[in-house]
């Protein structure tokens, strides 16, 4: 009998940095298969991805302020379905940001419908919560909130762009204390949207990131940049 859990990934917590290691690689490239990379700042790497919702994914998981860490097919495990050992790899592990592990499979709403596939992950969180381990299934349900993706992938245009100290100084003579800034009243004073998003990217403008982000939006402040939902899925 195979151990419960084959992995480097036993500790409590993985390490935060390019920790590149994946439990297997890639299945062999089928027809119409899309795979790619996704450059997280969070962990200062790249992530493989397998899927364009696998990709999705990722981009929740690298803004939610609740995910510490995050890492893809972290390790092996085997669990048992009609009597039988099958071999399982979750899709990602994250690091929340109270330490804690949360596993995770992402799988198209289509294929849950399966009354096998049903079944097996049944399975599967029995197997995890048995060892102690949280498990989840997210489909596109939850990941393709289109309004979210959207502002998730605005935010990451401007990722790599730091505000200076000016902005800084600026955007704290002009609206710290305030309970509600307009998008185009942050624009105006800085001459551009990039800044705004720019602001947005570091938490110092705080809004609903499940709708859609644009002139008509209304901004509250913080200055710890931690006030967004602690997960966006």
């Amino acid at each position: 009998m195979p151990n419960d859990f084959v992995s480097r990934s036993e500790s409590a917590t993985p390490a935060l940095g390019n920790q590149r290691i994946r439990a297997r690689e890639p299945v062999g490239r089928s027809f119409g298969s899309v795979r790619g990379k996704f450059p997280s700042q969070k962990m200062g790497r790249m992530i493989h991805w397998e899927s364009q919702l696998e990709r999705d994914a990722v981009y929740l998981f690298e803004f939610s302020p609740g995910v510490l860490a995050y890492r893809e097919q972290p390790f092996k495990t085997y669990y048992t379905l009609a009597g039988k050992t099958r071999r399982y790899t979750p899709d990602f592990e994250l690091t929340l940001a109270n330490e804690e592990l949360l596993l995770i499979e992402v799988k198209p709403m289509e294929k849950l419908q399966d009354i096998e596939e049903q079944r097996r992950f049944e399975c599967i969180f029995e197997h995890f919560s048995a060892h102690g381990k949280s498990f989840r299934v997210l489909t596109e349900i939850q990941i393709r909130q289109s309004d979210l993706l959207d502002n998730l992938r605005m935010m990451m245009r401007y990722r790599c762009k730091p505000l200076t100290k000016f902005q800084r100084l600026r955007f704290a003579e002009q609206f710290t204390g305030r309970d509600a800034i307009s998008f185009d009243e942050v624009r105006i004073l800085f001459g551009s949207c990039e800044t705004v998003w720019m602001l947005i990217n570091e938490g110092l403008l705080i809004c609903d990131l499940k709708v859609e982000v644009g002139a008509g939006t209304i901004f509250s402040t913080s200055a710890k940049g931690d006030s967004y939902e602690d997960f966006l899925f």
